[in-house]
């Protein structure tokens, strides 16, 4: 095998690599953005604000 080969492959492996490490850390981002909630805000705010408060 070609020392070209090996390069080219080794370039292959670290951009699927890097293709997940980005993947991972804008799910990783976006869980935290909402701080681990998956319903938006309005949602929840509806659950935890008593009715009839104007809150």
């Amino acid at each position: 095998m070609c020392l070209y080969c090996m390069m080219d492959e080794g370039w292959s492996r670290l951009l699927e690599y890097d293709d997940v490490y980005q993947s991972a850390q804008a799910a990783a981002a976006e869980r935290e953005s909402n701080y681990g909630f998956e319903e938006e805000w309005d949602e929840l705010r509806e659950q935890v604000t008593p009715s009839g408060t104007g809150r």
